[in-house]
């Protein structure tokens, strides 16, 4: 199957994804009626069993979306994944480029004695999130093979010793990884939360060239959903006299 991710990045179009945190296919096919074009499983963080990954990215492949997950940058772990069918990876701390050289010899010896499956199928991203991995950005970017790059204020703070993810110095960093990995002509991938204000921040980085986007987690849409509602218990709480 086409990397629905790549063809739309190739042709300068963003992809839109979400979060599949709840541990069940229905999150995928909620995504995809919804338009998206990616699902995320997040094995890195979250208790899935290896039937829940095969059935969430069987039925992102069968709706014509990209299955992605964030996992551990182990050559173990990375196998058992593109084995379940996952075509997208993010691979949090990412810390040296050796480290990152080696994953992507663990997908090219995948896609070696794979049957059906080309090397453009599968996307690449590496996220700069601790200390090593900023001092190590400029080689990690400049391999071939790490096709996307991503970071996030909370994770730059924490490495920078900053308390504040909004202060001058994280922000700056932010900006800095973000702007030289498009100018290396890599993809970067951005999360973003379902507000105007952050839309608007969303759409200035794919002005300058950000291509994969995705929004927070979906438990966290469906409860903003409900809170807002008109059948929000909330909103129907008896006034105490």
């Amino acid at each position: 199957m086409a990397n629905r991710v790549r063809k739309l990045i190739e042709k300068g179009a963003p992809a839109i994804g979400a979060h599949a945190k709840i541990p069940s296919p229905t999150v995928v096919e909620i995504a995809a009626n919804a338009g998206l074009d990616f699902v995320r499983a997040d094995h890195y963080h979250w208790p899935y069993d290896e039937h829940t990954l095969r059935a969430i990215a069987d039925t992102a492949a069968a709706l014509d979306i990209t299955p992605w997950v964030r996992c551990a940058c182990d050559p173990i772990i990375i196998t058992s994944m593109l084995e379940y069918g996952f075509r997208g990876f993010t691979l949090p701390c990412v810390a040296s480029a050796s480290q990152a050289s080696m994953a992507v010899q663990t997908i090219d010896r995948f896609v070696e004695k794979a049957v059906g499956i080309e090397r453009e199928d599968i996307l690449l991203g590496c996220a700069i999130e601790n200390r090593e991995g900023l001092e190590s950005f400029e080689k990690i970017a400049a391999l071939s093979g790490v096709d996307v790059l991503s970071t996030g204020p909370s994770d730059l703070a924490f490495a920078l010793g900053e308390r504040d993810k909004s202060s001058a110095k994280v922000q700056a960093e932010y900006t800095r990884i973000l702007e030289q990995s498009i100018s290396r002509g890599k993809n970067v991938y951005l999360s973003t939360r379902t507000s105007p204000t952050e839309w608007e921040k969303t759409r200035v980085w794919i002005r300058k060239g950000a291509r994969i986007i995705i929004i927070e987690e979906e438990y966290r849409v469906l409860m903003k959903h409900l809170l807002a509602s008109e059948t929000s218990p909330s909103k129907h709480e008896e006034k105490q006299p």
